[in-house]
């Protein structure tokens, strides 16, 4: 689900995570962007307080972002997010990662890599620190894309 215009309401979209669960539909599924990648001027939520509101409007539906591009997100900031909100929905999450899209200048706009190759390094190792930060393992890192200091 796109969290543009009419969907960018949070309790709207709590009304739909709730009527999908009643539906028996397997997941809730949204798209994580910062700009439209839609031509007009739309209100944009938060795909992770949305996904929230969904943890807390539902019981058994699968939620997650189709796809966050590591490249524009923050890596503790996502490791946090999903740990909360896979706690706050008893282990529903299914995170989808991706390399994103500059095609609305979600990347360049926000100084982040725009070149395909440099995303996709960063994704690898990011997903690889991902699972090592989810392990609550001290984790020792540093290169030019992420650092984890212990």
């Amino acid at each position: 689900m796109p969290l543009f215009g009419a969907l960018a309401d949070l309790v709207a979209f709590g009304d739909i995570a709730e009527a999908a669960d009643e539906a028996g539909l397997d997941g809730v599924f949204v798209w994580d962007h910062v700009l439209s990648p839609v031509e007009g001027n739309w209100p944009i939520a938060d795909p992770w307080v949305a996904l929230a509101v969904a943890a807390t409007r539902s019981r058994r539906i699968r939620i997650g972002p189709m796809v966050t591009p590591l490249a524009r997100r923050r890596l503790i900031n996502v490791s946090q997010a999903t740990l909360s909100l896979d706690q706050l929905s008893a282990g529903r999450v299914i995170l989808g990662l991706g390399l994103g899209s500059d095609r609305a200048r979600e990347l360049s706009a926000f100084g982040e890599p725009d070149d395909p190759a440099e995303r996709a390094a960063k994704l690898t190792e990011g997903a690889e620190l991902l699972g090592r930060l989810w392990s609550q393992e001290r984790v020792q890192h540093r290169t030019g894309a992420w650092v984890v200091d212990e």
